[in-house]
């Protein structure tokens, strides 16, 4: 699981700082999971980070599309704003 710290750490320590709790998901078998899963007050907000411009990896556009399917928004963040703005 890589991990994209100039996106993912400001914008888990924003939410975190909102009173969110943090989750970093991985599936076990599968590959594809958004990277991390945020909760708070009943709600749940998954995000796959990504760097400046880079878009998912075809597996991972899979298993986005699927949640999406079933009801669950998966946002792709590439800059710590994007990633605030979700939280505001």
């Amino acid at each position: 699981m890589a991990e994209i710290p100039h996106v993912q750490t400001p914008v888990t320590n924003y939410a975190r700082s909102l009173g969110w709790r943090a989750r970093r998901m991985q599936y076990i078998g599968r590959h594809g999971c958004p990277d991390s899963w945020f909760f708070k007050g009943g709600r749940v907000i998954v995000i796959e980070f990504k760097d400046l411009g880079e878009p998912p990896k075809l597996h991972q556009v899979r298993e986005i599309k699927r949640l999406r399917e079933s009801g669950i928004a998966v946002h792709v963040i590439d800059t710590p704003e994007a990633g605030y703005a979700l939280f505001d």
